[in-house]
């Protein structure tokens, strides 16, 4: 059986899943409405703190305006990853609940092409929401093309909160407890924008940052920005390698 036959059936099974479960289908959504109210808050409070006096202020030597690139790239190229990848680590929790992966070992469809297809499906609508994220926020527009390679390089978060959900929780319970915990390994993005810039390279030991850190120096006009980019997408690609070994190991027993 060929990749491309085994994916209506791949599909079909996505359908059942998704929509039996409505947290699902409203996880995919939450994304674009986060990006709505990122929109307009940011601006509104933005303006509301400088009227007050708050940022900047004596103690605050910055206002928020100067915070954006880190507040949109966190928002957009990680949580939009984020939301994919647990959609996708929720339906392999219950693929894993239901016997469907120890199933596929003894089917004519190769293990690889699950794999392919789940991985690969979650990062390409990772990156069209990511994209999509940008321009709904519409603060620090990157020229198209960049964009579209650092969402590209960014969805691969995606694949990275699936396999960390399947290889860490039982069941999907235990999921939304992992899934918090990617979430608070975000908040190293967050941070980082405050460390000193040539201390932030050391960070890509969490493999998303540089990948953010790219879209900072992008905004900046910065040429390094291809630099962090490629560090950046290697460090993910090195994870994914790592994680999905475990994961074969998971399956076949």
């Amino acid at each position: 059986m060929s990749f491309f036959t085994a994916l209506p059936n791949f599909a079909r099974n996505d359908r059942k899943l998704i929509f039996r479960d409505k947290f699902l289908v409203f996880m995919t959504i939450i994304s674009i409405i986060i990006a709505i109210i990122m929109r307009y808050l940011l601006p509104w409070a933005d303006a509301a703190l400088i009227e007050k006096g708050l940022m900047p202020s004596a103690s605050i030597p910055y206002a928020l305006h100067d915070l954006y690139p880190m507040l949109v790239s966190f928002t957009a190229l990680y949580n939009g990853g984020i939301i994919s990848g647990m959609v996708a680590g929720f339906l392999l929790l219950d693929e894993k609940d239901e016997g469907t992966l120890q199933a596929l070992i003894v089917t004519p469809v190769p293990l690889h092409y699950y794999t392919i297809y789940r991985f690969g499906l979650a990062s390409i609508f990772s990156a069209v929401v990511m994209f999509i994220m940008v321009y709904i926020i519409n603060i620090l527009l990157l020229p198209a093309w960049q964009l579209v390679l650092l969402c590209i390089s960014a969805s691969q978060v995606s694949t990275i909160v699936a396999l960390f959900l399947v290889l860490t929780a039982q069941n999907k319970v235990q999921g939304f407890a992992m899934g918090k915990f990617t979430s608070i390994a975000g908040f190293t993005i967050m941070i980082g924008w405050f460390v000193p810039d040539t201390w932030q390279w050391l960070l890509g030991i969490f493999p998303p940052f540089l990948v953010h850190k790219a879209y900072w120096l992008a905004l900046e006009g910065n040429n390094l920005w291809w630099l962090a980019l490629a560090i950046g997408t290697l460090a993910q690609i090195i994870a994914i390698y790592f994680m999905a070994k475990k994961f074969n190991k998971l399956v076949y027993n």
